[in-house]
């Protein structure tokens, strides 16, 4: 498979407008739920929260922002996210690797019109 080379993007700090297109599962090194989201263009950014969900954790809380009601001893599915529009906020981390932009904490909500 081959790709294209291309430049670093750039992804400014500050509060954004997108749409929830997308919901993965990683297990190393912790059991985690990425919440992929579409913005600015076609930019896409992710975010991660621990996979366990309950009225007071941080997935049961992002999907009951969305609209979800959690019911103890039911199952539910965090892809109800997926087409949710929402805002969120980014700030730029530095790292050995260089500056990437990261989702604030808590900051991803349905968006306000």
């Amino acid at each position: 498979m081959k790709f294209v080379v291309q430049a670093p993007m750039k992804i400014d700090e500050g509060m954004h407008k997108g749409i929830i297109i997308g919901v993965d599962y990683r297990d190393k090194p912790y059991e985690y739920t990425d919440i992929i989201i579409e913005f600015e263009g076609g930019k896409k950014i992710k975010t991660g929260v621990p996979s366990f969900i309950s009225p007071t954790s941080k997935l049961g809380e992002l999907m009951t922002l969305f609209g979800a009601i959690l019911e103890i001893g039911k199952e539910i599915e965090p892809e109800m996210l997926i087409g949710k529009v929402c805002q969120f906020m980014t700030i730029n981390t530095n790292t050995k690797k260089g500056t990437f932009a990261v989702v604030v904490t808590g900051s991803l909500k349905p968006l306000v019109k």
